[in-house]
């Protein structure tokens, strides 16, 4: 999915904590997101590749920020300071 075709994805919400807008997928795997912190407390989030955090970016609340993926990372992991957590599989299509 080219960064044009993203701009049709619907934005993902995590409620009263954030709303993630996808900018680019591509065949191969790489991907951008913005995240957009929308609580009230801080936000963590991580990009894995197996067992290794590749990126890691804080944001504070009514932030925004970019995260980053390619082809060999595994998961995006959203944290909230109270512990909440949100974890997305990404994946091939197959």
């Amino acid at each position: 999915m080219s960064g044009e075709d993203a701009s049709t994805v619907p934005d993902l919400s995590w409620p009263d904590i954030a709303r993630l807008r996808i900018h680019e997928l591509t065949a191969e795997g790489d991907g951008r997101m913005e995240i957009i912190s929308t609580g009230m407390e801080p936000l963590i989030v991580e990009v894995w590749k197996g067992s290794q955090v590749e990126e890691r970016v804080d944001i504070a609340p009514g932030c925004v920020d970019m995260i980053a993926w390619d082809k060999g990372s595994t998961e995006l992991v959203l944290i909230t300071a109270s512990g909440k957590k949100l974890e997305l599989t990404i994946k091939e299509s197959e």
